[in-house]
């Protein structure tokens, strides 16, 4: 190919080019394929989602667990380990949050009586309390194999007023969510762990920005 080929091949492609994304979005457009649509967004955007609440940022911030009696009998150390976990989620994923430290927010709650959320966000100097309440927590599907469920209703108070200014509690939460782990491929431990990395990923989606293909991914993830 001379230099005047070369010069005029990439003009030529440009317009190839040009042409058949024009004529695709016509095409769309006179279908009316909105999922279609959805996905030419998501490529010209990117994948970030948006968080359902976004009040976080630049505030002071304590994350705050309780887990139901027969989660704690079971599991212990479930509500100190699901808000430590979801704090360092924050932490990573929301700008100018300013998180009240896990262990001082657990000294502040054993030593001093309270019954609502807003109390312990105003010991520790919080603005904001995102309280984590843990209905139902299970590590097992059957004797021998795994598969975690959790069911939570995630609230976020506003310290001053007491009131909630955000709320969700969705649906069950699977781990793997398709499949089971073998018991005698795992420690139990270590299976509790990364559920709980698992569940405080998927409650730290309400408040950032975060791509949703990642999700898809946790059943290859849990494939030891």
């Amino acid at each position: 190919m001379n230099h005047f080929d070369r010069q005029h091949a990439w003009p030529t492609r440009l317009y190839v080019w040009m042409w058949i994304s024009l004529a695709s979005f016509s095409f769309l457009f006179q279908t009316g394929c909105t999922s279609a649509l959805a996905t030419a967004a998501w490529l010209i955007k990117g994948p970030n989602v948006p968080p359902e609440f976004n009040g976080l940022r630049d505030k002071k911030v304590a994350v705050v667990a309780s887990a139901s009696t027969q989660s704690i009998y079971a599991y212990p150390s479930v509500a100190r380990d699901l808000s430590r976990a979801v704090a360092r989620q924050l932490q990573r994923n929301v700008k100018g949050i300013q998180l009240i430290p896990s262990e001082q927010v657990e000294e502040w709650m054993d030593k001093n009586q309270w019954t609502e959320y807003p109390e312990v966000g105003k010991g520790v100097g919080a603005e904001l309390v995102v309280a984590l309440d843990i209905n139902d927590f299970r590590l097992y599907r059957g004797q021998t194999v795994y598969q975690g469920r959790a069911d939570c209703t995630i609230r976020v108070f506003d310290c001053t007023t007491g009131e909630v200014v955000f709320e969700r509690r969705p649906p069950e939460i699977l781990y793997p969510p398709n499949h089971v782990v073998s018991a005698t491929e795992l420690r139990e431990s270590d299976f509790r762990r990364d559920f709980i990395r698992f569940l405080a990923d998927h409650i730290g989606r309400y408040f950032y920005p975060h791509d949703p293909r990642t999700l898809f991914a946790a059943d290859a993830a849990a494939i030891y």
